[in-house]
């Protein structure tokens, strides 16, 4: 079982760290690691040590880690809330590192099965868990009785029933820049996400054995399926309807392997 801490934690992180965004003046930030536990001296040195005028782009900040699964939750809860309590006392803006590492890493070797692995990825997709019914700009200013009552044909890729989306995407990656995209196209803008994510991970120390990726699908052999494989990680998938097929499955690009599954998420 997954520990969390409360949404209305996670949110003040989000409230701390927009409430500096939304100021638009900083472009670049210069941050400092906190140790010796959460205190207001550093935030006095860097609030009296770097006074910048309004109009400066460089800002020096404080970063602090937060060994979540290392001590009790009420003592993160506690830590979190002075750390952004200072933020906005001093105004010095801050980075929030949340990190289970410490704690398996102090875990005996008998008991390392304990941490099952970090996933990278949330079944992801362009147009399925997020997407765009045709026209939908001139629904904005029309009552909600107005809406369209259909919703999307998940199993009808590219589309999915709606408004075909994914175009930025795709000509950012560099895989069209004209034309119409496909569901392939889709999917591989899906694969090198997930692939990045798990590189990054890879490469601070999470071992392959424990790093997984998630992706997903809506219908039987949808090209989507592959975006969960790549050389870094386990690969895991929402299946819905297909998972029974799961083992019966075998994924193949020119650029990756064939990889017959056995984790199934």
């Amino acid at each position: 079982m997954q520990r969390q801490l409360p949404k209305t934690v996670i949110l003040g992180c989000l409230m701390a760290a927009l409430a500096h965004v939304a100021r638009a003046g900083p472009e670049q930030f210069i941050v400092v690691n906190l140790s010796g536990g959460v205190r207001a001296a550093p935030f006095e040195r860097v609030s009296t040590g770097f006074r910048v005028a309004p109009e400066c782009k460089v800002r020096v900040g404080i970063a602090a880690i937060f060994p979540y699964l290392n001590q009790p939750r009420v003592r993160t809860i506690e830590e979190l809330r002075r750390f952004l309590g200072l933020s906005e006392r001093f105004d010095v803006p801050v980075v929030v590192q949340l990190d289970g590492e410490i704690w398996w890493k102090s875990l005996p070797k008998s008991r390392k099965d304990l941490f099952i692995g970090l996933k990278v990825g949330w079944e992801s997709s362009i147009g399925v868990n997020a997407w765009y019914y045709p026209n939908g700009n001139a629904l904005l200013d029309q009552p909600p009785s107005r809406d369209p009552q259909y919703g999307l044909k998940a199993s009808d890729p590219p589309a999915r029933g709606v408004a075909r989306i994914g175009y930025a995407a795709v000509k950012t990656a560099g895989i069209r820049c004209k034309g119409t995209i496909t569901e392939a196209d889709l999917a591989e803008v899906a694969h090198r996400h997930l692939e990045d994510l798990a590189r990054y991970a890879a490469g601070l120390g999470v071992p392959g054995g424990h790093l997984f990726t998630h992706a997903a699908g809506w219908k039987e052999n949808e090209r989507l399926y592959q975006a969960a494989v790549n050389r870094f990680r386990c690969p895991g998938w929402s299946f819905y309807r297909h998972a029974e097929q799961a083992t019966n499955h075998s994924f193949h690009s020119p650029d990756r392997a064939t990889f017959c599954p056995r984790r199934v998420s």
